[in-house]
């Protein structure tokens, strides 16, 4: 989780940089745009398989 929230963050800080939204840059912004949606799609996974096994030790104990 924590190299996904890392990596979160490093596309997070280059979608905030204006330059990013110029003609020049249309394909970077698309990669990053996919990057984006792919972490928070796996950290949201991570996530969820985290409280199934929260869960499951709760039952368990």
């Amino acid at each position: 989780m924590a190299k996904l929230n890392a990596k979160k963050d490093e596309v997070a800080a280059q979608l905030a940089d204006s330059d990013i939204y110029s003609d020049a840059n249309k394909e970077k912004l698309k990669a990053l745009l996919m990057d984006q949606a792919y972490v928070l799609k796996e950290l949201e996974q991570l996530e969820a398989d985290w409280l199934e096994q929260q869960e499951f030790l709760e039952a368990v104990a």
